[in-house]
């Protein structure tokens, strides 16, 4: 998020995940053929963690940001250690 800010200028979506997304993982991993019950388990929590990791980046990116360029800035490097 914080490169395609730097070099495009593009701000990153608001990640907001509502019931509905959840229930369409669901159905698909009911109807998927070939895969068994604990592997469908797996998927549907490794589905909800890309969410709940998208959700979280955005919001510190956007936390970040209200503190203007240097905001961004201190963020990324806490997180990344280098610019």
């Amino acid at each position: 998020m914080y490169s395609m800010y730097k070099i495009f200028g593009s701000m990153p979506n608001v990640s907001v995940w509502d019931g509905s997304y959840y229930m369409r993982l669901l159905k698909l991993l009911y109807k998927a053929e070939g895969i068994s019950l604990p592997d469908k388990i797996k998927w549907f929590s490794y589905n909800l963690n890309l969410v709940r990791a998208a959700a979280k980046a955005s919001s510190t990116f956007y936390k970040a940001l209200c503190g203007g360029e240097k905001g961004l800035d201190d963020m990324y490097i806490a997180h990344c250690g280098k610019r």
